[in-house]
């Protein structure tokens, strides 16, 4: 309640005086960060996409400690080439993971996955191969006879299909190698010594309706490597998750049966039992949820809450929350902390020479709060602004390798006496 008599309607009083009583305003913080997440903005997306905007809170009784599970980073150095195609080498090795590159420095790629549970096991390295000359391949090389490049998409869920290419007519042995992995899908790549033909290719399609085949280039002789090397992952840092509980209640069907197997249906991704005794024509269901992911802090104040989204109303249903992850502390001072965040534009190799390169970060010029919201005439109103403080300001960064991507296209032409090819494939086999 705000008690407007007890004080006057401005800040600008000779005495202190806060018109409101006490109040529990950690749940209030929190509901007014979801509603800022969510705002939409001219163009579409919300503010959330562009800012990180995390409660700051110090509480004289504690929240309770949930119980959590890890999820942990794991990262590994490699020397390879670091581009897109090394990339996809090592994607394509652990299907249903999202490996990102982290950094490259010199000749040496750092690559970073999100698991929960142990390591994933090592990554096996072939060393690259080398165009044959005039001469014997190296000490050590075997000479792989040059052909005619193809590339197969195929679907395989995640399992590698390569014994399935090598079945195309006059596959050079070895030569079929799966090159990535997106979603159900692998791509793969094979030479031949002979051009296939339209009927090879349709013999092939036929016995597997999901092959993709594509014609991409004559291949010279090569000399190849045998040697296969590993990586092993290791631990850099982990984050928390936990679980909350959510109920929903749906009528039987005429027949009086529950719609348990339905709501399954609907909800795959769930694990969904009964709630709760049927009453009134109705059975209610029960669901577990993960929360969002709690990361280390520089300090406990920024730590912040486990929250969940509901998942999606089902005949005009909403699911409704059972059980929280934990119960918030009370007492509490809080604060919002608004965090830009960072934008990289990065193109692959497929698309350097028509996307350009950019590194930025949203600007926050400034905060503020405290102001009313809406003047009525003859309604005493009282206000008083917040405090505002500059943690860290944007500063972009200098010396980019990004920046270079033009220089070095300008100076490939002007040494090699012609410029690169404009497409990936040609780049990488011609």
């Amino acid at each position: 309640a705000i008690l407007l008599d007890d004080c006057d309607n401005t800040p600008n009083q000779c005495e202190e005086c806060d018109p409101c009583e006490e109040v529990d305003l950690l749940p209030a913080v929190l509901k007014c960060i979801e509603r800022m997440k969510n705002q939409p903005i001219a163009g579409g997306g919300k503010v959330s996409d562009y800012i990180d905007i995390t409660p700051v809170t110090r509480c004289t009784n504690e929240a309770t400690e949930p119980e959590t599970e890890d999820v942990n980073f794991y990262c590994m150095e490699v020397c390879d080439t670091g581009d897109d195609l090394a990339l996809a080498e090592v994607r394509a090795q652990y299907p249903g993971l999202k490996i990102v590159r982290e950094t490259i420095e010199g000749s040496m790629s750092r690559y970073k996955v999100m698991k929960k549970g142990a390591k994933p096991a090592d990554y096996t390295q072939r060393l690259i191969s080398i165009m044959k000359g005039c001469t014997d391949c190296p000490p050590n090389y075997t000479e792989v006879k040059g052909g005619y490049l193809y590339s197969i998409s195929l679907e395989d869920d995640g399992v590698d299909m390569s014994t399935t290419v090598e079945s195309l007519p006059n596959v050079v042995a070895d030569t079929v190698n799966k090159m990535s992995q997106i979603k159900g899908s692998g791509l793969y790549i094979a030479a031949t010594s002979k051009k296939l033909t339209d009927e090879e290719i349709s013999t092939f399609v036929e016995a597997n309706p999901t092959a993709i085949i594509y014609y991409v280039a004559k291949t010279s002789d090569m000399c190849e490597n045998p040697t296969v090397r590993t990586a092993s992952w290791s631990a850099c840092g982990s984050c928390k998750v936990s679980t909350e509980k959510y109920y929903i209640t749906i009528p039987d069907d005429e027949c009086g049966n529950s719609a348990l197997e339905e709501i399954k249906q609907a909800f795959p991704e769930l694990e969904i039992t009964d709630y709760g005794t049927p009453a009134a024509c109705q059975h209610s269901f029960q669901t577990t949820v993960y929360t969002n992911m709690l990361c280390d802090e520089c300090d406990k104040v920024f730590e912040g809450f486990f929250t969940s989204e509901a998942p999606a109303s089902y005949r005009n249903r909403m699911w409704k929350k059972l059980e929280s992850a934990q119960e918030l502390g009370t007492n509490c001072k809080c604060g919002i902390r608004f965090r830009g965040k960072e934008m990289l534009l990065s193109p692959s190799e497929c698309l350097m020479d028509k996307v350009t390169y950019i590194e930025d970060s949203v600007e926050i010029v400034g905060a503020s709060g405290g102001y009313p919201d809406s003047l009525d005439e003859g309604s005493p109103i009282w206000w008083d602004q917040l405090h505002f403080e500059r943690l860290s300001s944007k500063a972009p960064r200098t010396h980019v390798g990004g920046n270079m991507m033009d220089h070095e296209l300008k100076g490939y032409a002007h040494f090699n006496g012609f410029p690169k090819h404009q497409d990936f494939m040609g780049r990488t086999f011609m």
